[in-house]
């Protein structure tokens, strides 16, 4: 009897401190960061924050790389690369140690979007003119990461200063021809377009299953995430199991006792 009692507090307590532990591991993974500066102002949400201990207090200058033109797009920082885009109409991967450049890309325009990179491509706006100067058609590019070969583009009415948001394996993405574009992140087929009544430069933020977006028009626009219902948050998920797991024991161990009386 006494010896029965005690493996089930034994269980007990390897049962219990192991769901505790998962959980533990699980919210302090979901609060960490890493220097990775994926995208536009950091994350799908676009908070610009990290949590990582700025070591840049002084302004010691470590490295400079001179582009063809104006930079207005912010970089996008994964590993040991940066990846910037520049009005000359190129897309920049650069050493973060030293500068040195490792691939470019170059497109028949200007880009202002400023890079995403997920999954080990990148994938960026561009406003294209033709021999004239004139603006025509520009695209959304998905870039190797590594070696800055092109995987797909999609062809666009106009220009794409908007910066790209990828989430689920899909890519948001406003333009100057009104539209607000989902887009297959593997293939840049379209999944669906949108059409406000003015441009949309603003960059799609993306948080719970729903695409947040700004547009020209005055208006603030929310679209429910394709093929995807809206999940629950993991952070409400733990604590139910770790509920359902001490019930379970207390089951187990009430019925235990039954049998022995």
């Amino acid at each position: 009897m006494v010896k029965s009692k005690l493996t089930i507090i034994i269980l007990m307590t390897i049962l219990l401190a192991s769901v505790y532990a998962t959980s533990t591991e699980f919210f302090a993974n979901a609060g960490s960061s890493n220097d990775d500066w994926s995208m536009f102002h950091h994350d799908l949400t676009h908070t610009g924050y990290s949590t990582i201990t700025p070591t840049a207090t002084s302004d010691v200058l470590l490295w400079n790389y001179t582009t063809g033109s104006v930079v207005w797009a912010s970089p996008a920082i994964v590993g040991d690369y940066v990846y910037i885009p520049s009005d000359d109409g190129t897309v920049y991967c650069l050493d973060a140690l030293t500068g040195a450049k490792i691939w470019n890309y170059p497109t028949p325009g200007w880009i202002d979007s400023s890079p995403a990179v997920a999954n080990g491509y990148i994938y960026v706006g561009s406003w294209e003119l033709d021999a004239n100067q004139n603006d025509v058609s520009s695209n959304v590019y998905c870039l190797d990461a590594t070696t800055g070969a092109k995987i797909w583009n999609y062809t666009t009415q106009g220009g794409v200063n908007s910066s790209p948001a990828v989430a689920g394996g899909f890519v948001y993405v406003g333009g100057w021809d009104h539209n607000v574009y989902c887009l297959s992140a593997s293939t840049g087929t379209e999944i669906w377009i949108y059409t406000t009544k003015a441009h949309v430069n603003s960059s799609p933020a993306v948080a719970g299953g729903i695409v947040y977006v700004g547009s020209w028009d005055h208006n603030v626009y929310a679209f429910g995430n394709p093929q995807h219902s809206q999940s629950i948050p993991t952070e409400i998920i733990y604590p139910i199991v770790v509920v359902v797991a001490i019930v379970l024991v207390v089951a187990v161990v009430l019925a235990l006792r039954r049998r022995k009386q």
